[in-house]
This record gives C-alpha cells, sequence and structure tokens, in this order.
C-alpha cells in the first residue's frame, strides 16, 4: 500500500480517473490512441469507474472496446510497477516548460528499432495549459539514423502544425545535434 495519496509519477493527487486517464504518463499513452477512442475517452464524464466501463461497453464498437481495456490494463500495469517515493526524497520540478502565451508546444521525439533496420518519429502539440491538441507518429522502414528521424520529427511537427492550423509554435526536441543544426 502507497504511504500517500500522491501520484507516485507526477505528485498530483492519485484516484482512479488521475491513474488512468489524467496523468501525464496516460495522457502520452492515449494520445497513440485512435482519434475516435481518444475523443470517446474525453467526452465520457463518469465520475464511478464502474458505471464508465459499463458506458463505455455500451458506447464504443467490439475492436475499439478492445483497444480501450488494453490500453487501460497497460497503463494500470505499468503504475503497479512504480515504486512509491520515499518521503525523504523530493519530488522532480516538472519538466513541461509551457509555450509563450498565443504560442502551443510541439514536441518531438524519435526512436531506433532495436532488431531491424527501421525507425520511427512523433510530435505531440499541447496548448499552454497542457492539453493536447494533437499527436502524429510516422514509422520509417530502412532508416536507423537517430539524427536524421529527429530531423524528420521536426519535419512532422511542422505538418502536424499545418493539420491543426496552428500558425505560431514552439517545436522542442531534446537531440543537442539537431537544435544546434536547425539554428544555424
Amino acid at each position: 500500500m502507497a504511504p500517500t495519496s500522491a501520484c507516485a509519477i507526477c505528485g498530483e493527487p492519485d484516484s482512479w480517473r488521475h491513474s488512468l486517464i489524467e496523468c501525464n504518463m496516460s495522457r502520452c499513452v492515449w494520445a497513440l490512441a485512435s482519434g475516435s477512442l481518444l475523443e470517446h475517452m474525453e467526452k465520457t464524464s463518469e465520475p464511478d469507474a464502474k458505471q464508465r466501463i459499463f458506458a463505455m461497453i455500451e458506447s464504443l464498437p467490439h475492436d475499439e472496446l478492445t483497444r480501450c481495456f488494453v490500453t487501460l490494463w497497460a497503463i494500470w500495469y505499468a503504475r503497479r510497477k512504480e515504486k512509491a517515493r520515499p518521503p525523504n526524497i523530493p519530488m522532480p520540478t516538472a519538466r513541461w516548460i509551457p509555450p509563450p502565451a498565443g504560442y502551443v508546444k510541439i514536441n518531438v521525439d524519435a526512436s531506433v528499432a532495436k532488431h531491424c533496420c527501421a525507425g520511427a518519429a512523433a510530435a505531440v502539440c499541447w496548448n499552454a495549459e497542457g492539453c493536447l491538441l494533437g499527436a502524429s507518429a510516422l514509422v520509417f522502414t530502412g532508416l536507423a539514423d537517430p539524427g536524421t528521424l529527429e530531423v524528420l520529427a521536426c519535419r512532422e511537427a511542422l505538418s502536424l502544425a499545418e493539420d491543426l492550423g496552428v500558425s505560431h509554435c514552439q517545436v522542442a526536441s531534446d537531440c543537442l545535434e539537431v537544435v544546434t543544426a536547425l539554428k544555424r
């Protein structure tokens, strides 16, 4: 049993809804879900977990319901593996910095497959309040250079901004090599 009612990941007050839907970790997982499932998760406001499940069973097609339950289980399983933070270790400060007023922030990242020559690039768009506006991911077979994939993620961020009708955006990458090259 956890020694505190705070979320072990973000420090916010924990509840079933926070753990499975609202926590930053959970929101990142849901951002990868289909648009219709993501829309359904946002629209369903049932406060009781059991009633929410019944509402999903009644309103979702079988394939999306299966994806939803598997995703909920995966989030629950990952959270159960999280160790409770000892009381003498402070919570880390928030690492996400919101964009300036009138802008959105698009975080990008890339990854290389472990066992084949392939990679992925992703972009996730947030408003200044930290609400998800949209996300996009691409898989590249035959391409496994991390720097190139990160540049493609930046390009995907610009495509995502265009798709969302955003004219003022800030793109954030964790690849110093790419950021330095783009600044030149």
